[in-house]
């Protein structure tokens, strides 16, 4: 019997970086190695895929915020799409929908889970596959040596991986440190307490680092940021409960970081983070390059209902780590 072409469908989740962001370009990990202490979360970005339609004239077809139907990859506008089908190719012709539960450019990771859910997909497609631990460094290679963004190496790792991550990044790769009884502390709390305010300001990350990279103290800044993360990875063991020293780490991150995360629209994000402290958040966090986007906050549970009802409807949302990294579902009809 012929199997029918199959119906793909991959989930790749979004991300949350809490410790060591912002040193995790190669410039710093180059000098030293590295910590990072992030998550992906329980939401994502969803693609779906199947054989083109022979009734269909053009022989691909994408659909996204917008619709590309194309024959030749060099017809296709968006970068990294094209990037991805000029390294694997496609075996035939294929119809992909992709959809995120965010929006982008919003401090989640979304262009990095974009990149690895895209490789999943087109390879699976293929009838290849990685580990994830491969696919996030396939993800490194688009975004950094072919595409040439400015970003760093964190997002295509908490994508392509999943779950809650201690990393440490080195020169020639990244490696897991979590030790499994802070796993279990430190999941527990964030399972429970994790949240994102929207600012309802969306941003490029590219153009926001960019400006970030004019002040002169970013790196005197990025490396204060890099040693809280590895004090927290040389001292965590010391505690039997780790999170109050785990919320210290992150509250003085954020200290550090909110002197060159906020040169665009200030006023408003200062207002945010300051209703989220009093209604409740033992500690706060604007995500990913800065000037917009989402407010993680940790809540304490007999605090969160104040929380929520002291925000506008559809600007929070409850948390959790996600399961699973970056996975294809492949269905048959």
């Amino acid at each position: 019997m012929i199997l029918a072409s199959p119906h793909l469908i991959c989930k790749t989740p979004l991300r949350v970086s809490l410790l060591g962001g912002g040193a995790d370009f190669y410039k710093y990990i180059e000098k030293k190695p590295r910590y990072v202490f992030g998550m992906g979360i329980n939401y994502s970005i969803h693609m779906n895929a199947y054989q083109m339609p022979g009734i269909i004239t053009k022989k691909n077809r994408f659909q996204y915020s917008k619709i590309e139907e194309f024959e030749a990859f060099s017809e296709i506008d968006h970068p990294v799409i094209r990037a991805v089908m000029n390294k694997y190719g496609i075996r035939q012709g294929i119809n992909v929908s992709i959809a995120s539960d965010m929006p982008s450019g919003c401090g989640l990771g979304s262009s990095s889970a974009f990149t690895c859910g895209l490789i999943n997909l087109i390879n699976s497609f293929n009838f290849n596959s990685f580990l994830n631990s491969e696919l996030a460094y396939e993800a490194i290679d688009i975004e950094q040596r072919i595409l040439r963004e400015n970003v760093g190496i964190q997002d295509q790792i908490l994508c392509a991986l999943g779950g809650i991550r201690l990393l440490k990044l080195e020169g020639n790769g990244f490696s897991h440190i979590f030790k499994s009884e802070l796993y279990n502390k430190i999941h527990e709390k964030l399972q429970k307490r994790s949240f994102l305010v929207y600012t309802n300001i969306c941003r490029s990350s590219s153009e926001i680092q960019k400006e970030a990279d004019k002040d002169p103290e970013k790196d005197k800044s990025v490396e204060s940021i890099s040693d809280i993360a590895e004090y927290f990875v040389e001292r965590h063991s010391q505690y039997t409960d780790p999170w109050p020293f785990f919320s210290e780490c992150v509250k003085k991150s954020w200290e550090i970081k909110s002197k060159f995360a906020m040169s665009r629209n200030k006023n408003e994000i200062e207002n945010l983070i300051q209703r989220s402290e009093d209604n409740g958040a033992e500690f706060i966090k604007l995500l990913g390059a800065g000037g917009g986007g989402f407010i993680f906050c940790s809540v304490p549970e007999n605090k969160q209902e104040q929380f929520v009802n002291s925000f506008e409807p559809n600007t929070v949302f409850k948390i959790e780590p996600s399961i699973n990294g970056s996975f294809v579902n492949t269905l048959y009809s």
